[in-house]
């Protein structure tokens, strides 16, 4: 999804303070922790103002998008433990539904130990939630080489149950355009920022567009330079992206005086990309980035299961699948019988780690000798800490019908690579065998 912000992260907050606004003024309070009435930004000078014109201040633009003012508990040269000093007086008295928290900055310029950081920022954060407010976690890249606290805020959202905002200063650091001092964004132009995954497009259980991991060797990686487009790439043409991490393989950064420009500029590099070998989300990106209502910058966190639901499914999966080439190229029942048998081949649809248990200690899914049918879990593939149940549905070139397991290949935690056998399979009675093609007599 596309992420923009004071210039360049102004809307990723407005988004999570906009999830956070919609349940709290929606669901019935009994139903979700939050419970008080004002918004309340804390900080340090990039909560402040520090940068900015009077009026254009952070949390000033943020309450000029959502429509409710915020109110700025910012502080200049704040650490995160001199944030919580102050928690009490500067938010926690204001009866806060919302509070956005946005420190670390001075800690890392200062040396502050990391551990005592995050403990002051899980204070903070549990003091607020004990109250009955929703937190808005902001977090920051900080590090002379490698992101050292990318990471930590990110363990505390899912900790603590918050919503986050990641690297929320990427593509402003180190572009005088867009900065008022080495430290601090001004309040003019516009940045946004294009994640780019390794996923591939599929209709789920209930019909819903869903994405899942596509990890595999990345035969053609082409992403050009030009003016106002910043990258951070995690991989490069030739490379492996593994199962094992997060699925996300470039921050694609634009940056334009306006909103509209940012988002043509974006939309025509796009065109000029090129990636395969794996299947990226750069087809949705295009739709997103062509979307009236994305476009028009009314939309919510809802936006993307509304967009999804009136898209043309079926073209953009076949968008997704034609962008990356020679991907998992599809087969029919034929290409996958053993010859001289009524047994088929299961191949692995992707590298990940395979299970066969739900958890550990538990009964497996299934046993040789078992008969299912097409909508029974087999077994579970993780892939970039996504777990993704398989049945022979999932392949889409088993009919309806019950199937005997024969032989199970991989033990529960072996990585598979794509194409790599996990089951073999045969029809388990006559009317499942009379609906598969017949094998070609060549066989």
């Amino acid at each position: 999804m596309p992420r923009s912000g004071r210039a360049a992260f102004l809307v990723a907050i407005v988004a999570a303070v906009l999830g956070w606004w919609y349940l709290a003024t929606r669901v019935p309070r009994g139903e979700h922790p939050t419970a008080g009435e004002s918004l309340v930004m804390l900080g340090d000078s990039l909560v402040d103002g520090v940068g900015a014109r009077p009026g254009r201040e952070l949390p000033a633009l943020v309450g000029d998008r959502i429509g409710s003012p915020i109110i700025n508990a910012g502080q200049r040269g704040d650490t995160a433990a001199a944030a919580l000093e102050r928690l009490e007086r500067d938010v926690l008295s204001r009866n806060p539904r919302v509070v956005v928290v946005l420190v670390g900055g001075n800690d890392f310029l200062r040396r502050v130990p990391r551990e005592a950081t995050f403990a002051a920022l899980n204070t903070i954060v549990g003091r607020v939630r004990a109250r009955g407010a929703g937190v808005v976690i902001v977090g920051l890249r900080l590090g002379l080489v490698t992101d050292q606290y990318g990471n930590l805020y990110e363990a505390l959202a899912r900790r603590t149950g918050s919503a986050l905002v990641p690297d929320v200063l990427g593509g402003i650091l180190g572009h005088g355009d867009l900065m008022s001092d080495q430290v601090h964004p001004n309040d003019r132009g516009y940045a946004m920022e294009l994640r780019i995954n390794a996923e591939k497009a599929e209709v789920g259980e209930q019909g819903t567009l869903t994405f899942v991991p596509c990890p595999g060797e990345v035969t053609v990686f082409r992403f050009p330079d030009a003016p106002g487009i910043t990258l951070i790439r995690a991989v490069d043409q030739g490379k492996v992206v593994t199962p094992y991490y997060d699925s996300m393989i470039v921050q694609l950064i634009g940056h334009a005086p306006t909103r509209p420009e940012v988002i043509a500029l974006l939309r025509q590099y796009l065109d000029s990309v090129e990636v395969r070998g794996i299947s990226t989300n750069i087809p949705l990106l295009q739709a997103i980035l062509d979307d009236a209502v994305f476009r028009n910058g009314e939309y919510d966190t809802t936006f993307l299961r509304e967009f999804t639901a009136r898209v043309d499914t079926a073209q953009l999966i076949a968008s997704i699948d034609a962008a990356a080439g020679d991907v998992g190229s599809a087969r029919d029942i034929d290409a996958l019988r053993i010859p001289g048998t009524d047994e088929i081949r299961v191949l692995a649809p992707s590298a990940g780690i395979f299970y066969r248990t739900p958890a550990p200690g538990e009964p497996d899914f299934v046993r040789p000798g078992d008969v299912v049918d097409t909508e029974r879990t087999l077994c579970l593939l993780e892939a970039m800490k996504l777990f993704r149940p398989l049945g022979l549905s999932a392949f889409q070139v088993f009919p309806a019908g019950s199937f005997e397991i024969v032989r199970i290949i991989p033990d529960t935690g072996q990585t598979v690579n794509r194409d790599d056998l996990l089951f073999i399979v045969r029809p388990a009675v006559a009317t499942a065998a009379a609906a598969l093609p017949a094998p070609d007599a060549s066989e």
